[in-house]
């Protein structure tokens, strides 16, 4: 038998929270109008199976939605090498994932590095960031300088503790 929800008490919820405006910073990776009249802030972890099939229904909901939606992608490794708040590293190269995707934002190509991200099958690969990169068209030399720099799992960080104030 199919089981049924009642999804009464779950609406109830939701519409009882206080409605909260959720910062966006201007090194944050945004996709779409700024004046579009829906916006949604994502938070992420590039090896979460759920979040990559969010990713892929996010993607159909933009296309159809022709410019109804901004994205706003912020985010959130499940690993406790940047994500302190985890009594388990879920993900141990989500947050390595994350600056990589931070650095090929500073060349304009966050997107298509998010994309292929999400597009991997291999996470175990020792130069997966730089692989990825390459085929996404970096300048390997400003995207290894950019991951060594430490102000970008700052920007990881602070996208966490956004998530988790929240």
């Amino acid at each position: 038998q199919p089981l049924f929800i009642d999804s009464r008490p779950i609406l109830e919820e939701y519409h009882s929270q206080p409605v909260q405006k959720i910062p966006v910073a201007t090194d944050d990776p945004a996709l779409g109008s700024a004046n579009s009249p829906v916006q949604l802030i994502v938070f992420s972890d590039f090896f979460c199976p759920s979040c990559r099939r969010f990713s892929k229904e996010l993607s159909h909901i933009i296309k159809k939605g022709k410019g109804t939606y901004r994205v706003v992608f912020k985010h959130f490794p499940l690993s406790t090498d940047c994500n302190q708040t985890l009594k388990k590293n879920l993900h141990p190269r989500a947050c390595e994932a994350a600056v990589s995707a931070i650095a090929a934002w500073r060349q304009g190509k966050f997107w298509a590095y998010h994309d292929s991200l999400f597009s991997i099958q291999d996470e175990n690969s020792p130069d997966l960031f730089e692989t990825i990169a390459a085929k996404t068209g970096l300048n390997m030399e400003h995207f290894g300088n950019d991951k060594a720099n430490d102000s970008l799992k700052v920007k990881v960080i602070r996208d966490i503790a956004l998530a988790r104030e929240l």
